[in-house]
């Protein structure tokens, strides 16, 4: 048989139908796409290494206060743990402790977790793709040492938990922000962190309301579906054995694992200042157990808290605080009439970030429930109302503008100032808009407009 040609144009038709049929666009499709996270572009650079331990001062001024990362080469590995921690040392001296197991090494927050006795993790890790995500049982902890530039100044007088991570390796986790500062030990294993600044973090839409993290696939990233990834600078980090790192507050980071992984996480408050009191004749290489140390929740109850407050002008009414401050896996409001009445000291309906100042830390935790600072939630919320807004007016056939579009966005406002809106501009409303608005009421709303409200 001899060859059949196709005409030019059949042959740039066909090479098109392909690209198409490839990327779902008419078009090469942008660096990195369907690629893992970090593909799109080289890293700006390796985030900074130092072989010695600052003292605290020098910690807090030279990357706590500036929001810099920074790697402490082998600063883990005078830990007794470094030592000890084999699978067998493990077994014989800790097998009865219960510990708190995740089911998918490829993070996935909406299946929910469970308990373990240490033994049955250690008989199953290797084999299954189980991993162990726990604060440090107390009996362990005597074996972990605080890291000496947290000793004071102020991070080890607001600690909120130690962390840790167990695994056979491959762990993935979503992108995500922890509203706190963490400084990471290797025990075991490696681990390799993707990590957007605050500039660069500020541009990903973190798109689940129970908690500030993005779906993006991080083994294969939808460039159109999230566009903002295509040239967003990002920074490298790699730690080993023995390694810590510290993450600063408010930078986005994911997080892959390799080989017999085992990291504590020291997480502690946000500080305003350094405390030099809290330093004055303490010896600062003198190894302190995590075991002597004690949790504050109260002090990043209110930092979390204050955050919210500053980023709407210092101070918002008690409907829209309840509204906006949740249990975060449940999506519970946190905030009685009650706990409110208790914080709103001059009586006039609003909290203030002087009012979240005043109580002790102790009451703080208390009017919250005693919920664990890590379980309340603020900043998913505003994003996924931003997002769903975006997606709201994008749905519109008719462009809303004016005061109907500001007063939507408006995160201040009340139950009384909705239905009085609804009740004046309802009927000129799209029903999309007007549904959206009754849906964050927290009362049911008694008033016209459309007619099934």
């Amino acid at each position: 048989m001899g060859k059949t040609f196709l005409p030019h144009r059949e042959v740039m038709f066909v090479s098109l139908l392909l690209m198409f049929l490839a990327t779902g666009h008419g078009e090469d499709p942008p660096a990195g796409h369907l690629q893992p996270l970090g593909a799109h572009q080289p890293p700006v650079g390796q985030v900074e290494s130092l072989d010695y331990m600052p003292t605290p001062e020098d910690f807090y001024h030279n990357y706590i206060l500036p929001g810099k990362p920074v790697i402490f080469s082998g600063a883990a590995k005078h830990n007794p743990a470094f030592q000890k921690w084999s699978d067998a040392y493990i077994m014989e001296k800790y097998g009865d402790i219960e510990v708190q197991v995740d089911f998918r090494k490829k993070e996935n927050r909406d299946r929910p977790g469970d308990t373990f006795k240490m033994e049955k993790f250690l008989l199953n890790y290797n084999a299954s793709d189980i991993y162990m995500v726990t604060t440090v049982p107390e009996p362990m902890m005597e074996e972990v040492y605080l890291p000496s530039c947290l000793s004071c100044g102020g991070p080890a007088s607001n600690l909120q938990d130690y962390v840790m991570w167990f695994s056979s390796g491959g762990t993935k986790s979503h992108l995500h922000m922890d509203n706190i500062d963490n400084l990471m030990c290797m025990i075991s294993g490696s681990k390799e962190w993707f990590m957007l600044d605050r500039q660069a973090g500020a541009k990903v839409r973190l798109d689940r309301q129970e908690g500030a993290y993005c779906t993006v696939d991080v083994d294969s990233v939808d460039m159109y579906q999230y566009p903002e990834f295509r040239n967003l600078p990002w920074w490298s980090a790699d730690i080993g054995p023995g390694d810590c790192l510290y993450v600063p507050y408010a930078w986005l980071h994911q997080v892959r694992s390799h080989g017999r992984n085992i990291a504590v996480n020291n997480w502690w408050t946000p500080l305003s200042a350094f405390d030099y009191l809290d330093c004055k004749g303490k010896d600062t290489k003198e190894p302190v157990p995590l075991s002597t140390l004690e949790f504050t929740p109260g002090a990043q109850t209110r930092f979390i808290v204050k955050v919210l407050l500053e980023e709407h002008g210092g101070k918002l009414p008690k409907d829209t605080v309840q509204r906006l401050v949740l249990w975060e896996h449940r999506g519970h409001q946190l905030i009685s009439d009650e706990d409110f009445v208790q914080m709103d000291s001059n009586g006039d309906g609003q909290l203030s970030t002087e009012e979240m100042d005043q109580p002790e830390l102790e009451t703080i935790h208390k009017l919250f429930d005693g919920i664990h600072p890590g379980e309340i939630n603020t900043m998913g919320a505003w994003q996924s109302r931003r997002i769903a807004i975006l997606e709201l007016l994008e749905s519109l056939d008719t462009p809303l503008e004016g005061e109907a579009k500001e007063f939507l966005y408006n995160w201040q406002r009340t139950d009384k100032e909705t239905e009085e809106f609804l009740t004046a501009h309802g009927e000129s409303l799209p029903e999309a808009v007007v549904d959206f608005m009754k849906s964050e009421m927290k009362t049911r709303p008694t008033f016209g407009g459309h007619e099934d409200l």
